[in-house]
């Protein structure tokens, strides 16, 4: 959805529209099921929190500032709820503090991985990694934020997020190394 139409249905929302809001609600409970189910590991309480988000947000749209992205709003919402959720159940959640620099990839990343399904291989391993990897990955990669916004959806501070993706960049390309070593041959090895 461009941001045109989530601002169109926004202002509808604002007016009482509930399809625009249903729209909006569908266009985004995907990601919001997948950040939710990463922080808390079950799914009913996962649909749970995404629920209460979902309703936070149609309660507290009027006052929703078109000068930050709705993703990145709704998405802290989400964020804590379920992290209100763990809380209450005396789980932990932490954050990564020490700060390094970015990482390179080469640019025939794909040509080493031909005879992989990209999209699946790192499916599979964004889900071995440390939910707080997978998690700020999801938000920067798919999601298209950027570290900034992260850094509200996740209550870091900036250098906090810059550290944090860093480690979940290594730590994904090195289980993508140790799923398809055969396939990347000598770029472990070099």
């Amino acid at each position: 959805m461009s941001e045109e139409q989530l601002k169109y249905h926004i202002v509808n929302v604002q007016n009482g529209d509930l399809n625009s809001f249903r729209y909006i609600v569908d266009s985004h409970k995907n990601i919001a099921m997948a950040i939710a189910f990463k922080i808390i590991k079950d799914k009913h309480r996962a649909e749970d929190a995404v629920q209460d988000s979902f309703v936070a947000i149609y309660k507290n749209i009027g006052k929703f500032n078109f000068s930050v992205k709705f993703s990145t709003w709704l998405y802290k919402i989400v964020m804590n709820n379920a992290l209100m959720t763990i809380r209450s159940n005396s789980a932990k959640y932490f954050r990564e503090i020490i700060s390094i620099d970015d990482v390179e990839i080469p640019d025939d990343i794909h040509e080493r991985f031909e005879d992989i399904d990209l999209s699946n291989a790192i499916q599979t391993c964004m889900e071995k990694i440390p939910d707080q990897y997978s998690i700020i990955l999801k938000l920067y990669y798919y999601e298209d934020l950027d570290l900034a916004e992260i850094t509200e959806v996740l209550g870091l501070g900036y250098g906090n997020a810059k550290t944090l993706l860093h480690r979940a960049r290594l730590r994904l390309k090195k289980e993508l190394f140790s799923q398809y070593q055969n396939e990347l041959g000598d770029w472990i090895n070099g």
